[in-house]
């Protein structure tokens, strides 16, 4: 069937007036199609420019004509919108018949329970044009609003798994969430995000629609984005959200143990004794916590046995017993876990104390993450193929299956690059910069930004490891330039890319978010300057808790900077610059890791040669 798409008198050439197959896009289409005929799994590296979207859609469309369901699963939200907007759409004029659908969490679409009623404050301009909104809209999903809502906003009007009502809520029929749902289970294929489907699997199923083979695209991102599900995150609202369906006296107690747990936990997290993650059993009382949870555990328990024994029944003694066992469940997890992390009781796991503002939270990540996902994600399907740009590190895929838990024997194939890096590419790596843990090396950052976005009358994407390097380079730079000067926080992430492309001349800079899905194709993007080799930030708990440092950190850092040079060359016609700053890449094992790992390219140790190259480029 694959002929019949990237064939030469397939469906593409149709589409296309003078198409020519791209070779590695067809390599990782045959690849997947024969994993997902056979049962095997799959490892696909594709290079920018490969197709990789077109190359996995096909082969789902292949499964679609035999009545199995494919679910791909990408990593953001810009990849999903291209899928459902563009590239799907587009294959529903081929040859074979299918559905697909697009499914979120229950937190990404509107709670008519939520909003019914509502009013806005004269004050919150922004909840009044959210209650507009909804007025018009069909989908209730966030993402068709024309602004970027506040957390307090959606959350306003929003709901989640664990306050849903499911069908005893008076909404159900006409509920977003539950619409999106019905035609996902009517559809071949389902696009989801990485962290629906595993949340999927960290809580057995039930939350996308069964299906027999899976694709992740951007699967290098996946092994840190399972650790997030399959781990655990407790706070105190997560205490006190339930005490207004207990019994005053209880409520109190709950309330008091709470907040009396969760100030000992910021005491101790804000104290010396404590150093990036819980090394110490029992560091602060909890027992306390814990009762309270178990008394009100218990006297939800007394309500679900009210219930009919029909469980499907929606009388209403049955619809108090299904909230009354939901919060049963939270209650009985929140025990779990306070407990788990007092007492340190699983190795694979590092327990840790996260700050934000003035709250903290006990939270949970399993440091290897290979085995829960070869159990619950590669051994039960059919088949699983992961997908990216960047899944190799030193030439080979061993880094990615140590770190997913892909079974032995799974196919591979690594497209080749679809651009000519030798023509398009210039790598400069200055000379005489000190070391990143200089107190010279922030002003010499700088310096270096300001070189390199004269050499290119602006035109530079900086991509910072820190937001303290990101600010103080902007602090540095801003009021001296000839262009516009834009930085990560000062705009949505969005709103900051379409100024990008729109003002040819401008600068941007960003940190983690910024190293992976922008696309800025021709002169508005000429360089992409890099700060420091991104390595994971040693603060990290699961970082601190590993024993291989070099074997998980180094790879780890390839595959972000590739993903961050991946930035510049977006089509065969672009050319531009890559700049990396820190000088440990010349080092001998820089060399033997990071410069062999990336597209071989002219290069230089002088910005000064920035503009030559780019002449003769021009001419």
């Amino acid at each position: 069937m694959l002929d019949t798409y990237f064939g030469p008198d397939g469906y593409l050439s149709t589409c296309f007036e003078g198409y020519e197959a791209r070779k590695g896009q067809v390599a990782i289409a045959r690849t997947i199609s024969e994993a997902m005929k056979t049962g095997q799994n799959a490892l696909c590296e594709g290079p920018t420019g490969t197709g990789k979207s077109l190359a996995y859609c096909v082969p789902s469309i292949e499964q679609a004509a035999k009545g199995k369901r494919t679910v791909i699963a990408t990593a953001n939200i810009a990849l999903q919108e291209q899928l459902v907007t563009k590239d799907l759409p587009f294959l529903e004029g081929g040859p074979v018949s299918f559905s697909f659908a697009l499914l979120k969490g229950k937190s990404n679409y509107a709670c008519l329970r939520n909003t019914r009623g509502l009013v806005a404050g004269e004050d919150n301009t922004e909840l009044t044009s959210i209650l507009e909104w909804l007025k018009g809209t069909e989908e209730g999903d966030k993402t068709e609003l024309p602004f970027v809502p506040t957390l307090d906003s959606w959350g306003t009007v929003s709901s989640s798994s664990d306050d849903c009502d499911g069908k005893h809520c008076d909404f159900y029929d006409s509920c977003y969430a539950t619409k999106a749902r019905r035609r996902a289970d009517v559809s071949h294929i389902v696009v989801v995000n990485q962290h629906l489907l595993f949340a999927h699997l960290s809580v057995g199923g039930g939350v996308i629609p069964e299906h027999d083979t899976v694709v992740i695209d951007e699967a290098h991102k996946a092994p840190d984005i399972a650790r997030e599900f399959f781990g655990f995150r407790v706070t105190e609202k997560s205490v006190t959200r339930l005490k207004s369906h207990a019994p005053t006296k209880l409520a109190l107690e709950m309330a008091e143990s709470a907040f009396e747990f969760f100030s000992a936990l910021s005491d101790y997290e804000r104290s010396s004794r404590y150093q990036k993650r819980l090394k110490s059993k029992a560091v602060v009382p909890s027992e306390r916590l814990t009762l309270a949870l178990g008394v009100f555990s218990s006297n939800q328990s007394a309500i679900v046995n009210e219930g009919c024994e029909d469980y499907n029944c929606l009388c209403s003694k049955c619809a108090d017993a299904y909230k009354a066992q939901k919060r049963m469940v939270q209650a009985d997890n929140i025990i779990d876990r306070v407990n788990l992390a007092m007492d340190l009781e699983d190795d694979n796991s590092v327990y840790f104390i996260e700050r934000n503002r003035k709250t903290v939270a006990l939270c949970s990540k399993p440091i290897d993450v290979a085995p829960l996902l070869h159990d619950r994600l590669f051994s039960p399907m059919h088949s699983v193929c992961l997908t990216s740009a960047t899944l190799t590190t030193g030439g080979d895929f061993s880094h990615c299956k140590r770190q997913t838990g892909i079974p032995l024997g799974c196919l591979e194939v690594v497209a080749a690059p679809a651009f000519d890096y030798m023509e398009q590419c210039f790598l400069v790596l200055p000379k005489d910069l000190p070391n990143p843990n200089s107190d010279r090396f922030p002003a010499e950052v700088a310096r270096a930004f300001a070189e390199v976005i004269a050499q290119c009358d602006g035109r530079t994407l900086g991509l910072f490891t820190s937001y303290r390097m990101l600010n103080a380079t902007y602090e540095s730079l801003y009021g001296t330039l000839p262009h516009m000067l834009m930085r990560q926080g000062d705009a949505p992430r969005g709103d900051l890319t379409r100024a990008f492309k729109e003002d040819t001349s401008s600068v941007l800079l960003g940190t983690e978010s910024f190293w992976t899905g922008v696309d800025v194709k021709g002169e508005a993007l000429t360089a992409v300057v890099i700060d420091k080799l991104p390595f994971p930030h040693p603060h990290d708990p699961v970082v601190d808790a590993i024993d291989d440092w070099a074997g998980y950190c180094v790879p780890t850092a390839i595959i972000a900077l590739r993903q961050g040079m991946g930035r510049l060359i977006r089509s065969k016609t672009d050319v531009g610059v890559v700049v990396i700053l820190d000088p440990r890449i010349l080092s001998w094992w820089g060399k033997s890791f990071f410069l062999s790992s990336i597209e071989r390219c002219p290069n230089s140790r002088d910005i000064a040669d920035i503009r030559p190259w780019l002449e003769s480029k021009a001419a």
